[in-house]
């Protein structure tokens, strides 16, 4: 198994919100994964965050083994 994606204790905050606190999950070759959840909740956040469109306050994220 090969890890492509891994979010390690992510946290977003915009002001006093927190969207994101302490996201952790991993992304093995030829998963299918899909976010699904409540308004708000982060997924659009999440989605942000791995494509370098937004910048996460703590944490790691790795993609294809580089940060």
């Amino acid at each position: 198994m090969s890890v492509q994606i891994e979010f390690r204790n992510v946290c977003k905050s915009f002001g006093k919100t927190t969207v994101l606190k302490n996201l952790s999950f991993d992304i093995v070759k030829g998963d299918f994964v899909s976010l699904i959840g409540n308004n708000g909740c982060g997924k659009t956040t999440t989605v942000h965050i791995l494509t370098d469109l937004v910048k996460y306050d703590k944490g790691q994220v790795r993609v294809f083994g580089e940060l």
